[in-house]
């Protein structure tokens, strides 16, 4: 049963499913909220600390949402198309007529941008820039199984300057000639450290979805994006 929570500012963002990062580099996780009558699965801005969905071909921004909580990180993103749902994938929401919407990704301008897919529609709708873009092929949230693939570690950058060993290093002698001449064995002196940043989590991506009659979109009336 995946876990949905009311958002707030002050919620810890490490238990929370992290998609990407807007323009100013805010972290964005799968949020959720009501919007003409449809519970809609779209972004959730750290930033701004609202959610913002598609509908209609436009992007609403809403103050009262709710966020996926991440339990034990258990959640992969498949990739897949024109509708087709893969097993265990995450419900994100409803429309008004009971048609489950699916939590979904692509990237747009440059940036991963979370948004919902509507399968008798055939394609991911996603907010940006206040319009609402549909994309036929995206990846999906789903439930983690064995075949995934974790992501890589991700590294922030330094926060020391670069290191430049000085001209003349100091010495630590340990014997000198017979003539008082000194013979220097030098420690290496050691470059300053390098500041390993604690990452919103990355999910893993795994195998992309290869439907069959027992999975899609059966029983809808498919509207091309």
């Amino acid at each position: 049963m995946d876990t949905w929570i009311p958002y707030s500012s002050s919620i810890d963002r490490s238990s929370l499913v992290f998609v990407g990062t807007d323009y100013d580099g805010s972290p964005m996780y799968v949020g959720r909220a009501h919007h003409s009558g449809d519970l809609i699965p779209g972004k959730l801005l750290s930033s701004t600390h609202r959610c913002h969905v598609p509908y209609d071909g436009h992007e609403f921004s809403l103050e009262i949402s709710e966020v996926l909580f991440n339990n034990n990180n258990n959640y992969a993103w498949v990739a897949s198309s024109n509708g087709n749902i893969p097993p265990n994938a995450v419900p994100g929401g409803q429309t008004s007529s009971g048609e489950i919407l699916y939590v979904g990704r692509a990237t747009h301008n440059g940036l991963v941008t979370p948004g919902k897919i509507h399968p008798s529609h055939r394609c991911l709708y996603l907010p940006f820039g206040w319009k609402e873009h549909s994309y036929s092929n995206y990846e999906v949230l789903v439930k983690q199984s064995h075949n995934c693939v974790p992501p890589p570690i991700a590294v922030c950058p330094p926060i020391h300057p670069p290191f430049f060993p000085p001209k003349n290093p100091p010495c630590n002698c340990h014997n000198r000639p017979h003539h008082g001449n000194p013979l220097c064995h030098c420690r290496p002196v050691s470059p300053s450290p390098i500041a390993v940043c604690p990452p919103p989590i990355q999910l893993p991506v795994c195998p992309p979805f290869r439907p069959n009659h027992h999975h899609g979109h059966h029983g809808h009336k498919h509207r091309k994006c």
